[in-house]
C-alpha cells in the first residue's frame, strides 16, 4: 500500500506555483484558517496542509521580491549592456547563430557594475561556446519569451570566453574527441550518459521523439537507479552506511557533471532520500519521496517546477509507481514477466504524459511501446559503460575506448530500431490518436488474457493486421521514378545535401548527406555502382556523415574536399575512412577542374574565392561546384552564405539549374539570383527540420519556372527534357 498523506499538500503547493498568483494574501488567510481549525480539531494532515500552503506563500513572496528587486530586471530593456555569466545549458546552433541559457554573475551598464542572480538566454554569432564556460558578452538586453523560463534575453554583439568549467568540460571534451571518429549514432552515448544531445543528428532526434524515445537522452530516475544499483551490488547492503554515503556522493557527482536539468533534480532529490533511508535502515516508499521532491522543488526553485521537463518527469514517475505494478501483474498472466513490466511502464508513462506531450508534439507513433520494449535491454549497458568511458576518457583512454566498443554495438541497435520504425506506417499520426491506439492495444491484450480464448486472439490479430494494412495502403507514395537517361539527381537525404551528376561515362556525387540520409538507396535506385569522383563541399555532418554507407555501396575513384578541415571530428573520420577503403583524397581550391576521357572539362570548382579556415567559417569555405552535363548547366552553392554568393557574380556564366545555398536558409544573394535567372531551382531540405528551411525569403529570391524541394518532392531526377519527382 502506498502512503498518500503528503499527496494533497504537495499537489496544492505545486498548483500554487503553476498558477503563480499576483497576490499571496488570500492564500495566507486560507493557510491560517486551516491551521486554526486543524489545531482545534487535532487533525495532523490539515496542519501539514496549512503549513505547506503558508510556506509556499512565504517562498513565493521571497522569490518574487528577489526577482523584482534584482538590478538586471530593472535594466530591461537596454541597448548596450555588458554581462558576465556562466553558461548552464548545452548551446543550440542554427547555422552561425548560437544560443544558451546562462547564470548572470554581474553586469555593467554605463560606468556602474552590479551583481545579479538571474538566468538569461544569450544569443551570439560566429563564436564557439561550451556549457560551463564563463563568458563576457556585450549587446542588447530585451524581455524574454515566457516559454524560456528566464528573466531576459541578451542579443550579443561581442562575446568573449573568459574561462571554462574545469572538470565537467574536460570530461565532455575528452569523451567527444573519442567519439568523433566513430559512427554518428555513437553520439547517443553523451546524450544518454550526460544528457548532451547537441551532436546527435537532427533526423535521429526527430525520429526518436516521434517513436517516444526522447526520454533516453534525458538523464533521469532510470539512469540514477542503474548507477545506485551498481553501487549497492559492489558495496553490499550489509554495509548500509558505506553504501548510502557512496550513493549520495555518486548522485552529487552526477548532478555536477550533468547539470541541474529538471529530470535530474527530481530523480536526485528522490535518490538522496532513498540513500538516507538505506543509511538509517528504514523502509522507503515511493509516494512520500515523490511528494517530498515536489514540495522541495516548489519551495526552493519554483521556476523549475514550472518547466515542462519537470512536469513530464513527475507525471511519468507517478504513473509508473501507481499504475505500473498492477498492470504488469495483469499482463504477466499471459506473457513473460520482464516483457509485461516493460510494456506496462512504457504504456502508463506515455498515457500519463500525453496531455503535456500534445502541447509540444503534434505527431507521435503507434510503435512507441514496441520501440521501448526493443531498446530497453541496451539502456543499462550504455549507461554503465558510457559513464565509465566518460570518467576514464581524460586519463585512461584505452579503458574508455574499450567501453565505447560495447556502447557502439548498443547505439547501433537503437539507431537501426528507430530508423526502421520511423519508416513504418503509423509513425506520423496525431499524438492523441497514437496514444489512443496504444491504450486500445494493451486493453485488447488484457481482454485476451482475461477470456483466454484462442478465437478472440485470432479475431484481434486479423483486425489489427487489417488496420495496419489499410494504413500502409493509404500511405502516400514517396518514390520517384528514376529514368535510365538521368543527367542530374538531387537525392532526398533529409536535412542535408547530395547531388549526382552524369556526363558521358563519368558520374560525380557532390556531398553525401547525413548519417541517416540513406544515400545508398539513392545511388542504388540511380543504378550507380561506381563513382569517378565524390566532392565534399565542407565537413559539416549533414554533408559528409553518409560517406561510410556510400563507401560500402559503391566503388569511389577519388575524393575532393574543402581546405577548411573544421569540425575536426568529421574531417578526421573522413580521412580515416579514406585510408581504410584505400580511396585517394585531397584538398581542392577554386579553379580545380574535371575532364572526361576526351579531355573536355565539364566540372569546375568556382568557390570559395577566399579561404578563412577557422571553425566558424565552414559554411563560408564550402566548395561551390559548377557542372555542365550533356543538356544542362548546374550551380551547386552548398552552404555558401549571401556574402560568398555575391562574389560569384560574373564568374559562372549561364546556368539553368541552381541548388540554393544552405538548404534554403534566409541568407541568400538576390544579386546572384537576378544575374543567373535559373529555370530550375532546387532546395535540399529535410521534411522535419527545425530551422524553418526553406525560408520564405529564399523561396522568393530563387523563384523560377520550376521550383522543387526534397521535403515535398523526395528525389528529384532531371533528364534532357524532363524533371521527375513526386511533385506535379
Amino acid at each position: 500500500m502506498h502512503d498518500y498523506r503528503l499527496t494533497l499538500p504537495a499537489g496544492v503547493l505545486w498548483l500554487m506555483v503553476i498558477v503563480d498568483p499576483s497576490s499571496y494574501f488570500p492564500y495566507v488567510l486560507l493557510a491560517v484558517g486551516i491551521l486554526i481549525v486543524a489545531t482545534l480539531r487535532h487533525c495532523g494532515l490539515a496542519i501539514v496542509l496549512g503549513s505547506v500552503i503558508l510556506a509556499g506563500c512565504i517562498s513565493g513572496s521571497l522569490h518574487r521580491y528577489a526577482h523584482d528587486s534584482d538590478p538586471l530586471i530593472r535594466a530591461i530593456p537596454s541597448d548596450s549592456i555588458m554581462v558576465v555569466a556562466d553558461v548552464q545549458s548545452y548551446p543550440e546552433y542554427r547555422g552561425e547563430q548560437g544560443s544558451a541559457i546562462a547564470q548572470v554573475r554581474s553586469f555593467r551598464r554605463g560606468d556602474y557594475e552590479q551583481g545579479s542572480t538571474q538566468r538569461i538566454r544569450i544569443s551570439w554569432f560566429n563564436q564557439k561556446v561550451q556549457r560551463g564556460d564563463r563568458i563576457r558578452a556585450h549587446g542588447r538586453l530585451i524581455s524574454a519569451q515566457s516559454s524560456d523560463y528566464v528573466a531576459a534575453r541578451l542579443i550579443a554583439q561581442d562575446i568573449d570566453v573568459q574561462s571554462g568549467a574545469a572538470l565537467p568540460a574536460r570530461i565532455r571534451s575528452a569523451l567527444g574527441d573519442l567519439i568523433a571518429s566513430g559512427p554518428q549514432h555513437l553520439q547517443l552515448v553523451p546524450g544518454i550518459v550526460l544528457g548532451d544531445d547537441s551532436q546527435i543528428p537532427a533526423e535521429l532526434v526527430t525520429a526518436m521523439r516521434q517513436e517516444g524515445l526522447s526520454h533516453i537522452t534525458a538523464v533521469s530516475g532510470a539512469h540514477i537507479s542503474i548507477l545506485l544499483s551498481v553501487i549497492f551490488l559492489i558495496v553490499g547492503r550489509r554495509r548500509y552506511r558505506c553504501a548510502a554515503v557512496l550513493s549520495i556522493a555518486t548522485l552529487a557527482g552526477l548532478v555536477f557533471l550533468v547539470g541541474l536539468e529538471p529530470s535530474v533534480v527530481r530523480a536526485a532529490i528522490m535518490g538522496v532520500f532513498v540513500c538516507i533511508a538505506v543509511g538509517m535502515r528504514r523502509p522507503s516508499s515511493a509516494m512520500p519521496l515523490i511528494n517530498i521532491c515536489i514540495m522541495t522543488v516548489c519551495l526552493l526553485a519554483p521556476q523549475l517546477a514550472n518547466r515542462i521537463g519537470f512536469q513530464l518527469s513527475v507525471c511519468a514517475t507517478l504513473a509508473i509507481v501507481l499504475a505500473g505494478p498492477p498492470l504488469s501483474r495483469w499482463l504477466a498472466r499471459g506473457m513473460p514477466r520482464a516483457l509485461a513490466q516493460i510494456l506496462a511502464i512504457s504504456l502508463v508513462a506515455s498515457l500519463a504524459t500525453g496531455p503535456i506531450v500534445v502541447r509540444i508534439q503534434p505527431e507521435s507513433s503507434v510503435w512507441l511501446c514496441l520501440a521501448n520494449i526493443i531498446i530497453s535491454p541496451v539502456i543499462a549497458p550504455i549507461t554503465i559503460f558510457g559513464m565509465v568511458a566518460a570518467i576514464c576518457a581524460p586519463w585512461a583512454v584505452p579503458v574508455a575506448q574499450l567501453c565505447l566498443l560495447v556502447c557502439r554495438c548498443c547505439t547501433a541497435w537503437i539507431y537501426e530500431v528507430v530508423i526502421h520504425l520511423a519508416h513504418l506506417p503509423g509513425s506520423h499520426l496525431p499524438t492523441p490518436l497514437a496514444l489512443a491506439i496504444n491504450a486500445g492495444l494493451v486493453a485488447g491484450i488484457c481482454v485476451f488474457i482475461y477470456f483466454d480464448r484462442a478465437w478472440i486472439c485470432a479475431v484481434g490479430a486479423v483486425a489489427g493486421l487489417s488496420v495496419f494494412g489499410v494504413m500502409a495502403v493509404s500511405r502516400p507514395d514517396t518514390a520517384t521514378v528514376f529514368a535510365d537517361d538521368w543527367q542530374i539527381v538531387q537525392c532526398d537525404v533529409g536535412q542535408g545535401s547530395a547531388m549526382l551528376l552524369r556526363h558521358k561515362e563519368q558520374i560525380v556525387l557532390v556531398d553525401v548527406g547525413p548519417a541517416d540520409g540513406h544515400i545508398g538507396d539513392c545511388v542504388n535506385q540511380a543504378g550507380v555502382t561506381k563513382l569517378d569522383l565524390v566532392i565534399l563541399s565542407h565537413f559539416d555532418s549533414d554533408h559528409v556523415r553518409g560517406f561510410e554507407e556510400l563507401a560500402r555501396e559503391t566503388h569511389i575513384g577519388q575524393v575532393w574536399y574543402s581546405p577548411n578541415m573544421y569540425p575536426y571530428r568529421n574531417s578526421q573520420w573522413i580521412t580515416h575512412l579514406l585510408s581504410s577503403y584505400g580511396i585517394p583524397g585531397r584538398e581542392v581550391v577554386v579553379g580545380e577542374e574535371l575532364a572526361d576521357i576526351s579531355g573536355e572539362k565539364w566540372l569546375r570548382i568556382v568557390g570559395p574565392l577566399v579561404i578563412t579556415g577557422d571553425a566558424q567559417s565552414t559554411n563560408d569555405d564550402s566548395l561551390v561546384v559548377l557542372a555542365h552535363t550533356a543538356d544542362h548547366s548546374v550551380l551547386i552553392l552548398a552552404d555558401a552564405p549571401a556574402q560568398r554568393q555575391r562574389l560569384l557574380r560574373g564568374q559562372v556564366g549561364e546556368v539553368d539549374i541552381v541548388v540554393a545555398g544552405h538548404h534554403g536558409a534566409r541568407d541568400q544573394s538576390q544579386e546572384l539570383a537576378d544575374e543567373l535567372r535559373a529555370q530550375i531551382t532546387i532546395f535540399s531540405v529535410g521534411a522535419t527540420n527545425t530551422y524553418g528551411h526553406p525560408h520564405p525569403d529564399a523561396l522568393r529570391i530563387w523563384q523560377a519556372p520550376i521550383q522543387q524541394r526534397t521535403d515535398q518532392c523526395s528525389d528529384i531526377v532531371i533528364t534532357d527534357t524532363d524533371v521527375l519527382s513526386r511533385c506535379p
